[in-house]
């Protein structure tokens, strides 16, 4: 990495060194604190980046690998006890004749992480295809599992969510999905699903999409939910992005293109890069994608990582940029008529009230009002720093991608961050 991008990476206040600090671990690098270790294992511990940056700073930064070391014990103790349960769930769905895809924690957790222990899990998710839905929520209420019982809030989750969230008394909440996000066409679920190959997690055969499909929903989910608020998140893309190949990050394009998704690609390597100093090789298509942004999704990436970048959460705002600009998404235009008239069984679900018929007119507007100022919120998001007010305004994008259109148009290659390879 060159001078001038290091500068670019590494501001000279707020969270960017410690994230300058976590990606010179993953690039197997000295970490060279500038601010106390004490807040860099406070910080790694509450984005669950903990275990794994212990597993790395042991050969780079011994000194760092001990502080780290309580939190990466504990981390894998945690998931080798769930381990167990886990692999009585997957078990009974293979012995019902149900076919779950891990994605996600659980799947990247077992498939990318050097050892599943160090990647911390919150809930489990499963894709279930829609011929093996029910007999998979069967199979899980038999060890233990429920479902939210209001009829309105089960029709919810079964005609406008895209999962069933089930949850245990002691081992917490599967999501069962049938979709994914709303911002990812029902035909790329099927084609994931279709895609998929069969490997062995926890001593059990199970699904596992491909490296490119996981990658762009992973992605999306970053991009769309509160980006900042987790790292752990992030980590998981650096990780799944390692073991593609150039044909898969073809591929990725491609299919990025084809369901819309270019912005959620380009906000996450944008994030990755800018973050952590972290640069795929064989991944120069999708890299490209930024050049088939529309303005409101460029305003919106632009103040994503903005956002990323000074230690805010930011909102939905990209997910709203994308779907203004005649993007794809699940159900169509229902997202905008819901703003006035949310469903019903979303109201219950999001307010924790029971139908009545004689007060369900206040509760409904009541959230109808709640979600359309959040979601104004969003969108004003794109607006906040006059980085992104430029993009809104004229269409240009940051110093950084200026310099590479020039270095195009002079025939010179972009210099390269190689991600390395995992120490």
């Amino acid at each position: 990495m060159n001078a001038s991008r290091t500068r670019e990476t590494q501001a000279p206040s707020g969270p960017a060194p410690l994230h300058a600090a976590f990606g010179r671990l993953l690039r197997g690098e000295p970490t060279r604190f500038d601010d106390p270790m004490a807040a860099f294992v406070a910080w790694a511990g509450a984005h669950r980046l903990a275990p794994h940056a212990w597993f790395v700073a042991r050969s780079v930064e011994p000194a760092l690998a001990r502080r780290l070391e309580p939190l990466a014990l504990a981390s894998r103790a945690r998931e080798l006890d769930r381990s167990a349960w886990l692999a009585r769930v997957l078990s009974a769905l293979a012995e019902s004749g149900v076919h779950p895809v891990v994605f996600k924690g659980l799947g990247v957790a077992h498939l990318y992480y050097p050892h599943f222990g160090l990647r911390p899990l919150g809930d489990v998710d499963l894709i279930f295809s829609a011929c093996e839905l029910d007999r998979a929520v069967t199979t899980l209420e038999t060890l233990g599992f429920r479902t939210d019982q209001r009829p309105l809030v089960a029709q919810f989750h079964r005609e406008v969510n895209y999962n069933i969230p089930m949850s245990h008394a002691r081992h917490g909440l599967l999501e069962a999905h049938f979709s994914l996000y709303e911002d990812l066409p029902p035909w790329f679920v099927e084609r994931l699903i279709e895609r998929s190959s069969t490997t062995t997690v926890l001593g059990v055969p199970v699904l596992a999409p491909s490296a490119d499909d996981l990658f762009l929903l992973l992605s999306a989910h970053f991009c769309s939910s509160k980006p900042g608020s987790n790292f752990g998140w992030l980590l998981d893309l650096v990780l799944v992005g390692r073991k593609m190949t150039g044909p898969e990050w073809r591929s990725l394009t491609e299919t990025a293109k084809q369901t819309g998704t270019q912005a959620f690609v380009v906000a996450t390597l944008g994030c990755i890069l800018g973050l952590w100093g972290v640069e795929f090789d064989d991944a120069e298509s999708a890299y490209s994608l930024g050049s088939a942004l529309t303005v409101l999704e460029r305003g919106a990436v632009a103040a994503l990582r903005g956002s990323v970048a000074a230690g805010r959460t930011s909102g939905s705002s990209l997910c709203y940029a994308r779907r203004l600009s005649g993007r794809p998404v699940r159900r169509g235009w229902a997202w905008v008529t819901e703003l006035a008239w949310p469903h019903a069984g979303d109201v219950c679900l999001s307010l924790q009230v029971d139908y009545s018929p004689s007060t369900f007119w206040w509760h409904r507007t009541r959230h109808a009002c709640k979600g359309s100022a959040r979601r104004l919120g969003n969108l004003l998001g794109m607006v906040q720093s006059a980085k992104g007010l430029a993009e809104l305004l004229n269409g240009l994008s940051a110093e950084g991608i200026r310099r590479s259109r020039i270095r195009a148009m002079l025939g010179r290659p972009e210099p390269k961050i190689r991600a390395g390879v995992h120490p």
